[in-house]
This record gives structure tokens, C-alpha cells and sequence, in this order.
């Protein structure tokens, strides 16, 4: 049932969607991303339902099509945990997970009422379940900063890890380790059926 709805919305969106040249946009913030870049998320060509681009002035009429945080390395200076943080958070926190076509993850947050379609989790059963986003900051081995970054993400299928990853200063990344938890992932949140 879920393919025949994504390819009766595909190709809906092959006749009135945007031209070859344009990419529908949505300009998502990453303070750590070069001055004279930027990213967008919008609706692709050819086939591609969703996706993230991106572009920089030194090229201009220019996109590439970002298919991983990787993608992003040497692109970015990232300052301190809180850039760090948004960094990894980029495809799967504010309802981003819906519109990148990078990652199928989502980051529950802690809130004081429940709002499973933006995994918005109230914060006595979150304490229960999930892992609050930790950053520590430390001296890598090229003596440059990096950051490990520890907290929960839920799959499509709705399992449930602990992860951490590693990220340096010019954008590194690396999952480093990812622990399956026992949570149901259906009562933390629940994916659009256009996602799935």
C-alpha cells in the first residue's frame, strides 16, 4: 500500500512539480556552514521525491546534491558543543527528517506535552526510555577540537538506539558506536506515511 501511494504522490509531483532546474526550497539553519554557502531542502527531479542541496556563491547556479553529513566536511568550522550539536542534528531534528532524503532517523526531545509527529515526547516518559543529547568537547589527535555527541535516534522501523558519534571542527563525522534500547519506537513518535 505504502508504494502505491509514494508512486501515485511521485508521479503527481513529476507533472506539477518543479522544473529540471529548480529544487522547491526550504533553507534550514547550520551557523558552522561557510558564509558563502548554503543548504536547501526541496522536492528533486527525476524521481527523487526529496532532497538536499546545496550551493555556494563561488559557483553560482550551481547545487550539489547532499547525500550525507560527510558530504558537508570541510565546509563547515564548527565552534563549540552547540554547533557541534546542531550539526549532527541537521537531518533528523525539526521535523528536517521529512523534507532532507538524507537520513530515515528522528531525535526524540524531551517537551512538556507529547507530540508524536515531531517525536516530542513528554519528559517523565522520555527520562523513561531515551538518552538527553550529551556533547563533550576534547583535543583529537591532530590537536584540533572534536566532539562526541551521545543520544537517542529512532529507525522507520521504529527501533530505538543510543548512538555516539564523533565530529571535528571542519565536519568529520563518524558514527562510532549505536546500542539498540528496548524502547518502542511507536509510542516516541510516528513517521508520515509520505516518508515511509
Amino acid at each position: 500500500m505504502n508504494e502505491l501511494v509514494s508512486g501515485v504522490l511521485l508521479a503527481f509531483m513529476t507533472f506539477v512539480g518543479p522544473r529540471p532546474d529548480q529544487a522547491v526550497e526550504l533553507r534550514p539553519t547550520l551557523t558552522s556552514l561557510r558564509s558563502d554557502c548554503h543548504l536547501e531542502f526541496g522536492l528533486a527531479v527525476r524521481g527523487v521525491f526529496k532532497a538536499t542541496w546545496l550551493g555556494c556563491s563561488g559557483a553560482p547556479g550551481v547545487r550539489v546534491l547532499v547525500t550525507s553529513l560527510r558530504n558537508l566536511e570541510g565546509l563547515v568550522h564548527i565552534e563549540g558543543g552547540e554547533q557541534a550539536l546542531e550539526f549532527v542534528r541537521l537531518f533528523s531534528r525539526d521535523g528536517h527528517w521529512r523534507l532532507s532524503g538524507v537520513d530515515d532517523y528522528a531525535e526524540p526531545v524531551p517537551g512538556r506535552s507529547s507530540d508524536p509527529t515531531n517525536f516530542v515526547v513528554q519528559s517523565r516518559d522520555f527520562a523513561r526510555c531515551c538518552t538527553a543529547a550529551a556533547v563533550r568537547e576534547y583535543k583529537g589527535g591532530s590537536g584540533k577540537a572534536e566532539f562526541e555527541i551521545t543520544r537517542t535516534l529512532v529507525d522507520r522501523e521504529y527501533r530505538v538506539y543510543r548512538v555516539t558519534e564523533v565530529v571535528g571542527e571542519d565536519g568529520d563525522w563518524q558514527l562510532v558506536r549505536q546500542d539498540k534500547l528496548a524502547a518502542d519506537g511507536r509510542k516516541l513518535g510516528q513517521f508520515l506515511l509520505l516518508n515511509e
